[in-house]
């Protein structure tokens, strides 16, 4: 984890980078790394955590949780907002059970059907999109709607 800002901040953001299929060695976000630098010169009494997977790759989703949360913990701030772009938001999502985790921020997040919402329980989840945020021709991509699908609001089954 590549960490900005105070190291006793009272809050911290960590930031979640995309994937692919193919199993590759992380790598830093651009992305991130230009939204941290404007980020921290903002609120310069919050600390930001880049996080880079060990493996990135959806294949290997559960050691990008758990990188997540190890740096959640290395933080040791005691509130923490996660930050989740493309693949990251499932990450987020699924590393939010960290007892310091208020909030979880998509950003053009992927939420696949199959991702387990229980660690969101009792956390707040706020998704942004662009107007742009779909899969082009070569080009993977998130769209809009992949976030707001009903199957995402969870019904109680009757019993009998």
């Amino acid at each position: 984890m590549r960490v900005t800002g105070p190291a006793d901040a009272t809050a911290a953001v960590v930031c979640l980078n995309g994937g692919q299929s193919r199993e590759v060695e992380g790598t830093w976000s651009a992305t991130l790394e230009w939204l941290v630098r404007r980020l921290a010169a903002e609120f310069p009494r919050l600390t930001f955590g880049e996080v880079k997977y060990r493996i990135k790759s959806w294949k290997r989703l559960d050691w990008c949780v758990e990188d997540a949360r190890a740096a959640v913990r290395e933080t040791g701030a005691p509130r923490t907002l996660l930050l989740g772009f493309s693949m990251g938001g499932a990450v987020a999502i699924l590393a939010a059970g960290e007892p310091s985790v208020e909030t979880v921020l998509g950003l053009a997040p992927w939420i696949p059907d199959r991702l387990e919402l229980d660690a969101l329980h009792g956390r707040r989840l706020r998704v942004l999109h662009g107007t742009l945020d779909q899969a082009l021709p070569g080009i993977p991509g998130v769209s809009a709607a992949g976030s707001r699908r009903p199957s995402r609001v969870r019904t109680p089954r009757k019993t009998r």
